[in-house]
């Protein structure tokens, strides 16, 4: 494919290389009109933070845990690992008390239950564009955020974010970081771990982009099914129903 030089060739590169997908379609996905992404409003992966969603987990941790405590945010498909505690309904595992007693952090979601999201997440695959983690606690920002893709068949694999790497001199509030999280995708097949500290209140804000949406693929499908069926009649399309079977055993319809 040739590519315009310059502003005065881009016509006639729309008019030519751009008029058909054939033999280039690959090169030109982006994403855009695939019944199975949904984005939001925005158009394809080019420009998919516009419509990003965004989901807030808030985390109050108690100030009687001896130690940063190392949970799962999002835990995936279930695999029988019970090594980290996960979040359950509104509250999460962060130790036990000098009697045994178990001391839990309190969890809430905005705008929606924490449940949900998770349960979301396991069902519909997710582009992750970013995230945002605010925090009254400075040493909570000098944290780890750490995904791992996990697969029954091999190794789990794992991308670790240290929090204190993305404060700088042009950070201008030093409770807040914003992690970008390129080719990070939440899913059933995705953890998410973090250490969380002692007395800390934390809010990790999500911000979704694509999803993979079998359910937002079927809608699109019917949408564009109708609109055909109505262009050609009702009627036409039964018969063409009725009659396939037969032109396909005279092999004039395959």
């Amino acid at each position: 494919m040739n590519y315009p030089e310059n502003l005065e060739n881009l016509d006639a590169y729309l008019d030519t290389d751009l008029s058909s997908f054939e033999g280039d379609a690959d090169m030109l996905y982006t994403g855009e009109s695939d019944d199975f992404l949904n984005f939001n409003g925005a158009q394809s992966f080019a420009n998919e933070v516009e419509g990003a969603r965004i989901f807030v987990v808030n985390f109050d941790v108690p100030d009687t845990i001896t130690a940063a405590a190392k949970i799962a945010v999002l835990k995936g498909y279930e695999d029988g690992n019970t090594a980290l505690p996960a979040i359950s309904g509104d509250k999460v595992l962060v130790g036990k008390d000098g009697e045994g007693k178990s001391l839990f952090a309190k969890v809430s979601g905005s705008p929606s239950s924490v449940t949900g999201f998770i349960e979301y997440i396991k069902n519909v695959p997710a582009n992750l564009v970013g995230m945002r983690v605010q925090s009254n606690k400075p040493e909570q920002l000098q944290q780890v955020m750490q995904f791992v893709e996990k697969s029954p068949f091999s190794s789990p694999e794992s991308k670790d974010f240290f929090l204190g790497s993305f404060i700088n001199e042009n950070t201008y509030r030093d409770n807040i970081v914003t992690v970008p999280t390129p080719g990070i995708i939440l899913g059933p097949e995705t953890e998410l771990l973090m250490n969380l500290v002692p007395g800390a209140k934390v809010s990790v804000t999500f911000f979704v982009g694509a999803v993979l949406s079998t359910s937002s693929a079927l809608r699109k499908k019917r949408i564009k099914a109708i609109s055909h069926i109505n262009a050609v009649g009702l009627n036409n399309v039964r018969k063409y129903h009725a009659v396939k079977p037969m032109l396909a055993r005279k092999g004039l319809f395959r």
